[in-house]
């Protein structure tokens, strides 16, 4: 069973009710990180890219895109949760 998962159709994050803080925080961020992708359509762009530009290639666009956008889902899970979050030095107030 997973304990968590996106789906990029009805943007519906599922956490397992087994996961508590601070691995919930952990778990979160990552799900939100993938519905983010998915609503940039990462996974569109790198599928008709394909393989001619090679594996660094797509590995360096997504590690950009994440990079770029890390702290904008920390806020956004922040907000969304009513409390602040933090996970590997990325810390957001979680105001409304």
């Amino acid at each position: 069973m997973r304990i968590a998962t996106t789906d990029p159709t009805s943007r519906t994050i599922r956490i397992s009710w087994d996961v508590l803080p601070p691995l919930f925080d952990k778990v979160y961020l990552h799900e939100a990180a993938h519905a983010t992708m998915d609503a940039a359509r990462i996974p569109d762009l790198l599928s008709e890219v394909g393989s001619g530009y090679g594996q660094v290639f797509l590995e360096e666009l997504l590690a950009w895109f994440l990079e770029s956008h890390a702290i904008e889902v920390v806020d956004a899970v922040s907000r969304s949760l009513g409390r602040p979050v933090c996970v590997r030095d990325i810390c957001a107030k979680g105001e409304s």
